[in-house]
């Protein structure tokens, strides 16, 4: 067979223009107040009768953590965690009155566990940096901070289509809803941020403090692309039942209070394409306000801390070789792996979950074992063909059936429960399944969502 003749573009000669084309950026202000606090939602209403451009919508706060002073003792700053996304419970979005998303529990840590596997050093360390407060501070001082959420997950920041016109689908509303003072962090004056506290009252006097957001704002771009795409828009929906955008949209699954070396986490889930499951531990108090934070063994970029709730242990027994953690995921009662995987599976599928399998890609934000063992511990399992993009759906399909799911873990090592080190001797699992829906977009402003 002759391969096919191809000439390369470098050599070509080829222009093309996009005529009529206009772009413009509209302030939001909240369906409400313009502060809030832990647990406070905050809405939004993107612009009627256009088409926005999703991956210019920005969400401004004024960022502020409070302090607490134990009688007789050193004074105590509650620190940021790193990213805005951590101060961000759930998010909802309602399209024409239809609810898009399924407003999955811990909205944050999903964000967490996706930029981990997702993101790099470089973006982490400029844009990050720069917008979202990725760097838990350090300074003797309470936060006062503004920042810049733009880095949504499922339908705001994963769909198959970025510009999207409102003008078929009907008004589209945001809701969220702030996160608890228990993912914040802590830094005792002259000390550092994952410092151990002295005694029972400096306990409590980190548990007492919070944070505020206020001067919250949001913007975003609406694109004009000239009276032809919306007529090809309406004559495809007078030839086709609807038009398809497809986003990625994330469920949740929990065990808590676990105390032996081993332990299985069972759901169901019915969806068409399960792409990828996501499995973390963490102590059993990582929803309790007033814990330490940690640090990162051997971190040399930016987030070398971290907030207790984010703070995702393998509890290996060791931090420099396999060690004797084993798991198992069981999908419909066939195994994945067909054996007994150990950590370096799990550290070696970060890589192909994303597909980057080449010498010549990013890579993730995991920088060592003993690193990966100790806060960044994230077990996955790839379902979907890796390297497609929001537009192809290749994952499991459980739709239609009560399909069982189970992530199967042993061999961990739990630390016993110490009041002076916080530590609760049980732990906490969560699954995240990453899947793919479909928005059907059915004209008069009217849509229907395939789960």
């Amino acid at each position: 067979m002759s391969g096919l003749e191809v000439i390369p573009k470098d050599v070509a000669f080829a222009t093309a223009a996009l005529t009529g084309f206009n772009r413009n950026r509209f302030l939001l202000e909240t369906n409400g107040a313009t502060s809030a606090g832990p647990s406070s939602i905050i809405q939004f209403t993107l612009p009627s009768n256009a088409t926005l451009d999703l991956k210019t919508l920005r969400i401004n706060l004024d960022l502020l953590t409070t302090s607490a002073t134990p009688a007789g003792g050193t004074a105590i700053y509650g620190k940021l965690p790193a990213d805005v996304s951590s101060l961000i419970s759930s998010v909802e979005v309602y399209c024409g009155g239809v609810q898009i998303t399924q407003s999955c529990a811990e909205y944050n840590t999903v964000a967490r566990v996706l930029k981990i596997v997702r993101s790099s050093r470089d973006r982490d360390g400029s844009v990050d940096s720069l917008l979202t407060h990725s760097k838990i501070s350090a300074t003797d001082a309470v936060d006062d901070v503004s920042v810049v959420l733009s880095d949504f997950k499922s339908f705001l920041g994963e769909s198959s289509t970025r510009y999207l016109p409102t003008n078929l689908t009907g008004d589209i509303t945001i809701r969220l809803t702030m996160a608890p003072a228990s993912v914040l962090a802590y830094k005792v004056h002259g000390a550092d941020v994952g410092g151990q506290f002295a005694d029972a009252a400096a306990r409590t006097a980190a548990a007492s403090i919070t944070y505020s957001a206020s001067n919250i704002r949001a913007s975003i771009d609406t694109i004009s692309l000239g009276p032809s795409y919306e007529k090809m828009l309406f004559d495809r929906l007078s030839q086709e039942e609807y038009i398809a955008c497809n986003y990625k949209e994330y469920y949740t699954f929990s065990l808590h209070g676990t105390t032996s070396a081993a332990h299985s986490l069972r759901f169901s889930l019915n969806a068409s394409s399960v792409d990828a499951l996501y499995a973390v531990c963490r102590d059993g108090n990582y929803m309790t306000p007033g814990i330490k934070g940690h640090s990162y063994p051997g971190a040399t970029f930016t987030d070398a801390h971290c907030a207790n709730a984010f703070f995702f242990k393998s509890f290996n027994d060791s931090n420099t070789k396999r060690g004797s953690l084993r798991y198992k995921w069981t999908v419909a009662n066939v195994s994945y792996p067909q054996y007994d995987a150990d950590i370096l599976d799990a550290a070696s599928d970060l890589s192909l979950v994303t597909n980057q399998v080449h010498t010549h890609e990013r890579g993730h934000m995991v920088t060592g074992l003993n690193e990966f063992n100790n806060g960044k511990c994230i077990i996955p399992l790839v379902l979907n063909m890796p390297g497609q993009g929001v537009n192809v759906s290749s994952g499991y399909n459980s739709k239609g059936s009560n399909t069982q799911f189970s992530f199967e873990v042993k061999g961990q090592t739990i630390p016993s429960a110490n009041a002076a080190s916080q530590l609760t001797g049980q732990l906490s699992t969560l699954v995240i399944c990453e899947t793919t829906a479909q928005m059907r977009i059915l004209g008069a402003k009217s849509v229907a969502v395939s789960f």
